[in-house]
């Protein structure tokens, strides 16, 4: 009897998805659940969440607003003569200390957030390391190019303002205090609007990172399990130990950073687009507004829409292991939107009814009315006969 009795316990305990608790077995056999919020957990989320809401803003929208504002507000500024502000002055401490340092500004907090969130879900492991680090050195590389050719084109089309005409460099026009004349791209619209772009693509690694401490939770559970059978599969299964032990370390010791990060990532991407719009206001003409953000778009197309993805370098939050769950945006072109040209088809408004097809409300079957259509359909049919 005893031995029936242990039999029928184990076939009630196959049904069940982890180990059943009780005074036999350890605290292992039951699933742990997240910890309780507290305030300030509560409050830093809500941060996040709204840092996110600033930041990532659909792609296509966001560059169709920069080119619209290159052409409308460029237009305007040419043609209208603005009250002077705080931004007409090429001098003021935001485009003397931030936007002419702007790359080193977005280097170093960007290159801060990417070390930081690769080390986690990397495992520090060197190579998949080394393809982000790509990135950094890519993007660099566009911008040293970029700004360079745009002080090479203007100082080769470019004549001295001078009745001697004995000024032949750009330095030296200016050194004697002459104005140079030349095919000028307005570098200030390049790298205000690649740093933005770069900043929206590179902060995409935050998607999913509250859910790595769940992961670990349910890890550590299936790691520590008698039966490892019992227990589902986990995106960090294939994860060595060593790696994995201090993945969890570097997880719970960067977190906190890696939130400040996002957040002056925020911020810097905000101050970038308002000294966009005093660029686009005040300095430069439309057609060179218009070149240089044109050469930042594409530069940023040709980087994260082409190199990147045919495996150059791993895209933000490509590691060790998945942790985003949403899938991430296809590049699609501009269009308008779907209703514009999409039309209904009449007939589809009209339910179609066939001969078994119960009677329906509201979506709903009407059950009671079977009967009444059976009887019906049988006295047609008898007085057809």
């Amino acid at each position: 009897m005893a031995h029936k009795g242990n039999r029928s316990g184990s076939k009630s305990a196959v049904g069940l998805k982890f180990r059943p608790s009780s005074a036999a077995h350890s605290q292992t056999g039951t699933k742990p659940v997240p910890d309780q919020a507290s305030p300030q957990q509560i409050f830093i989320l809500v941060i996040i969440h709204l840092c996110r809401k600033v930041l990532f803003v659909d792609t296509e929208m966001k560059i169709g607003l920069y080119l619209f504002l290159l052409f409308v507000g460029s237009t305007v500024g040419d043609l209208l003569v603005l009250p002077k502000s705080y931004f007409s002055n090429k001098h003021n401490m935001l485009n003397q200390y931030f936007v002419k340092l702007g790359w080193g500004w977005t280097f170093v907090v960007v290159g801060s957030f990417m070390m930081l969130t690769a080390n986690v879900y990397c495992c520090r492991q060197r190579p998949r390391m080394q393809k982000h680090i790509t990135r950094l050195v890519c993007a660099t590389i566009a911008w040293y190019m970029f700004t360079s050719m745009f002080v090479y084109i203007e100082g080769v089309t470019g004549i001295c303002r001078t009745k001697a005409g004995k000024y032949t460099s750009k330095e030296a026009c200016l050194d004697a205090g002459f104005k140079w004349s030349g095919l000028e791209i307005s570098g200030h619209a390049f790298i205000l609007i690649f740093n933005s772009l770069f900043i929206m693509e590179e902060a995409k690694a935050i998607c999913g990172w509250e859910g790595i401490k769940d992961m670990i939770r349910n890890e550590d559970f299936a790691r520590k399990a008698p039966n490892k059978d019992e227990v589902d599969d986990t995106p960090l299964q294939h994860v060595m130990d060593s790696d994995y032990e201090q993945m969890k370390v570097d997880y719970v010791k960067f977190t906190p950073h890696v939130k400040v990060l996002f957040v002056l990532l925020t911020m810097l991407s905000i101050l970038w687009d308002v000294m966009l719009v005093g660029t686009i206001l005040y300095f430069h003409t439309m057609v060179q507004k218009m070149c240089g953000g044109i050469i930042a778009i594409m530069a940023w197309f040709f980087l994260y829409r082409y190199l990147y993805p045919q495996g150059f370098a791993c895209l933000p939050g490509q590691g060790a292991f998945k942790y985003q769950k949403d899938k991430p945006k296809v590049y699609r072109p501009f269009r308008a939107p779907s209703f514009v040209f999409k039309r209904r088809n009449s007939a589809s408004k009209q339910p179609s009814t066939t001969k078994d097809e119960l009677p329906k409300f509201m979506g709903m079957p009407l059950y009671a009315l079977k009967n009444n259509t059976g009887e019906s359909t049988m006295q047609d049919s008898a007085g057809s006969k």
